[in-house]
């Protein structure tokens, strides 16, 4: 399911892959880069990837201009770029990130077409900014190994036909996608490929797990930290699962880095509630909320914050809640009560 574009204004080297894991003590100024585990309970928990893919491409658009409606109405924009020579539908599972400063920056626009020197994504697009190219995490890219993690015991990982990831959507619909073996996904008929179902930038997932199991989040294209902020559509009238894009860095609380937060310059294992980006995106004070969840299986709400214009407040609408701990790699539920909102989502992990 494509998520729908909310209106909008306005190449790196792959780089190796240490053998560090999340369990691993990592020095606070080390970013993680590779993979890194995380423990699923029973039941069902809410989660985010905290990695991206790599840049393919990074530079200034030559020019854009409109391009045809796609056939659900959405627009399109058409990127000329100068000085490449691409091959028709180089990128057929990507997107492109929008880099310069402004109200655009890190919007996420798909990639429907590519010509030798043209790019057309969905969505509005205006001006001529940097921007980059990336793959989408995708299920398969994300979880490669969900049903026999590597160094885990014989009967772990996610029960193959029977656990579940589901995805909300962005038309109020969900999806759900099961593990039938290492390598391989399916959508809930048990017979279509679910390999390349896209888990968007911030989005959140949810894992319905019947065993306790540690699974792994990446070793391979899903490898890198971003840099820059990162815009995720949230919606009237629906669920929105999301959470920052930050790795976690230990999984184990006798580590030194359980309880450190993280921050542009410095990894840890929490994210202040106050600095993921809810305060400068626009909600409505005082009205749309944000609920945090105990990761214990069940889903229940940990707390529902509100913003109050320069702070976030708990639910007596008094109390200032900005240093709540949010675990990176936790999702957490947003419902905007009026209007479709883009919340920015500040990236607090340092990026490689």
């Amino acid at each position: 399911m494509k998520r729908l574009p909310l209106v909008i204004a306005l190449a790196s080297a792959l780089l190796p892959l240490p053998s560090a894991t999340a369990q691993t003590p990592l020095t606070s100024s080390t970013p993680v880069i590779g993979f890194y585990k995380f423990d699923v309970p029973v039941g069902t928990s809410a989660w985010v990837v905290g990695f991206v893919t790599r840049k393919e491409f990074q530079g200034a658009a030559t020019s854009v201009a409109p391009g045809a409606n796609q056939p659900d109405g959405t627009p399109t924009s058409i990127i000329s770029q100068s000085g490449v020579t691409w091959a028709n539908n180089q990128f057929p599972l990507h997107y492109i990130e929008v880099l310069s400063a402004g109200n655009s920056q890190g919007a996420v626009l798909d990639i429907v077409g590519t010509t030798a020197t043209s790019l057309t994504v969905r969505g509005t697009l205006t001006g001529t900014p940097n921007y980059c190219v990336r793959k989408h995490v995708t299920l398969l890219s994300a979880l490669p190994e969900a049903v026999s993690p590597p160094g885990q015991p014989i009967n772990s990982g996610l029960v193959p036909f029977s656990d579940s990831v589901t995805l909300y959507n962005s038309n109020n619909t969900v999806s759900s996608y099961f593990p039938s073996a290492n390598g391989s996904w399916l959508a809930d008929d048990f017979a279509t490929s679910a390999n390349n179902a896209i888990i968007y930038p911030g989005q959140g997932l949810i894992i319905s797990s019947s065993r306790m199991t540690t699974l792994t989040v990446g070793g391979g294209e899903v490898a890198y930290v971003k840099s820059g902020p990162t815009q995720v559509p949230v919606y009237r009238g629906q669920t929105n699962f999301v959470g920052p894009i930050n790795p976690m860095v230990v999984t184990n609380a006798a580590d030194p880095l359980y309880n450190a937060i993280s921050s542009p310059t410095a990894g840890g294992g929490v994210t202040p509630l106050g600095s993921v980006g809810f305060t400068t995106s626009s909600f409505a004070s005082f009205q749309d909320s944000i609920t945090l969840f105990t990761q214990g299986g069940e889903l229940n709400p940990a707390g529902s914050y509100f913003t109050s214009g320069s702070n976030i407040i708990a639910d007596d609408f008094f109390t200032v809640a900005n240093n709540v701990p949010l675990r990176n790699g936790y999702a957490v539920a947003v419902t905007v009560e009026e209007a479709n909102r883009i919340l920015t989502i500040n990236q607090q992990h340092p990026s490689n």
